[in-house]
């Protein structure tokens, strides 16, 4: 079971929430619902961006020489409660981006992560490759019922096409993937929001909107573009955000696919015995 501490975010002075097969937060206006809800979701969203196994330096070398490196994943196991602690001030880290507020509002925050009777699954399975220039250049791969993890180089001059650092996010990514993934679900969230989005997300297009802002407000020559690209991703807290894109693809090609629920007659049925009337299905 995944449990999470929440100490100073928002209205929440202090909390411990667990996730369950079906989790209910409920209360009054203005308790803290929406700070518990963004906070998770922001976790979930972005952990295995931030998951850090502090891989040996000595990996790269042996990729560099070598072309190959197996890594026994049994070795983290003992090391898991730091693993978590380290993601957890990792994330607090960065609230104040996700709510897309100043750092001064989560300064003396906490958001911890827990897993209780951790269990690594040795039936996990995974196969991944970074790619350059359109070239397949690093694989990681875990048999099933195997502990180790095998990363294979698949060109020459790896190291002048990867350097250390993205081959240490790419097996921090696997490895968070064969540890977490089954206990860290990808998120999809609705917020409050959704009506005034679904009307009015075209006006809200952000890097849209503020592309025209900046370049209007700059009276001079000289165009920053790392305060541009900071200004478009910040007016909205993460999951508003998510919200806008996830409207905006349904006009643009979601609503064009095919669902998995589609002639599903028993899911239709249910369908309409909800609505208490009829429908029809149409391209």
């Amino acid at each position: 079971m995944v449990k999470f501490k929440i100490e100073n975010i928002g209205l929440i002075e202090k909390t411990e929430i667990s996730l369950n097969d079906f989790t209910l937060i409920c209360g009054q206006n203005n308790t803290g619902k929406t700070y518990i809800t963004y906070s998770i979701y922001g976790f979930l969203y972005s952990w295995n961006n931030l998951i850090d196994f502090d891989i040996d330096k000595s990996v790269f070398d042996e990729l560099e020489e070598n072309g190959f490196y197996s890594i026994d994943i049994t070795l983290f196991e003992r090391k898991l409660e730091k693993i978590l602690n380290d993601l957890s001030l990792q994330y607090t880290n960065k609230l104040s981006s996700i709510f897309s507020v100043d750092d001064e509002w989560f300064r003396n925050s906490k958001f911890e992560v827990i897993i209780d009777n951790f269990e690594l699954n040795s039936e996990v399975e995974l196969e991944s490759t970074f790619s350059s220039s359109k070239k397949d250049i690093l694989q990681l791969k875990k048999a099933k019922n195997s502990n180790f993890l095998e990363i294979s180089t698949l060109a020459p001059n790896v190291k002048k096409q990867l350097p250390h650092f993205v081959l240490e996010a790419g097996i921090n990514r696997a490895l968070g993937d064969i540890f977490f993934k089954e206990y860290f679900k990808i998120p999809f969230i609705i917020t409050s929001e959704r009506t005034g989005i679904s009307l009015f997300y075209k006006e809200l297009d952000i890097n849209k909107n503020v592309m025209v802002e900046h370049l209007t407000n700059n009276k001079s020559k000289d165009i920053d573009p790392f305060k541009l690209f900071e200004d478009s991703i910040s007016r909205y807290a993460m999951p508003i955000r998510h919200n806008i894109d996830y409207t905006r693809d349904l006009g643009d090609g979601i609503c064009k696919k095919k669902s998995f629920l589609y002639g599903d007659k028993e899911i239709l049925g249910y369908f309409a015995e909800i609505l208490q009337g009829t429908y029809k299905v149409i391209n």
